[in-house]
């Protein structure tokens, strides 16, 4: 009698995993599916986000980054290269997506910038004046730079610069 009982609940078992085989297995195919498509989804996604934080936080898109190169960067090379450019430091900190203060700090020697703010330093070296006056503009950013006197304090505007304001004296 134990032996019927025992083929009997072996037949069961067998029949219950034959069902529940047949109705999950075309379950796992519409998972398998889905994660695919999820794959997918997610690359486009990031994708599409990778460019929005860029333009977020305020870094021009230079082009040619250097990746893996390790990038020999100093306080008076960068410097040098914004004075070659012929920008002010507010300027050259938008453009790599800094703040001014870091940047300044990056010039005097105190801080070193990270990685990513070398790559750009970089790729700024390479760039040529028409060019970083292009990417300025898109960026809204005005491309004067200070005019210093001989004694080196900025400058007042120049008479045609600005406004003419009529001089009346109170004698008249």
């Amino acid at each position: 009698m134990s032996d019927i009982k025992k083929a009997l609940t072996d037949e069961i078992r067998r029949l219950a995993k034959k069902e529940i085989k047949l109705a999950i297995e075309p379950l796992e195919a519409k998972i398998a599916v889905l994660k695919k498509r999820i794959s997918e989804l997610s690359k486009q996604s990031k994708a599409v986000e990778k460019p929005a934080k860029h333009e977020a936080k305020g870094g021009a898109d230079l082009g040619g980054g250097v990746s893996g190169v390790k990038v020999r960067i100093n306080a008076k090379g960068i410097k040098r290269l914004r004075e070659k450019l012929g920008i002010t430091q507010d300027a050259i900190a938008r453009i790599i997506g800094v703040s001014k203060p870091a940047y300044c700090s990056w010039e005097q020697g105190r801080i070193s910038p990270s990685a990513k703010a070398k790559a750009k330093i970089a790729a700024l070296r390479k760039i040529s004046k028409p060019q970083l006056k292009k990417i300025m503009a898109e960026m809204g950013i005005k491309s004067s730079t200070p005019r210093r006197s001989k004694k080196g304090v900025v400058a007042e505007p120049a008479a045609a610069d600005a406004p003419i304001a009529a001089q009346t004296s109170d004698t008249e």
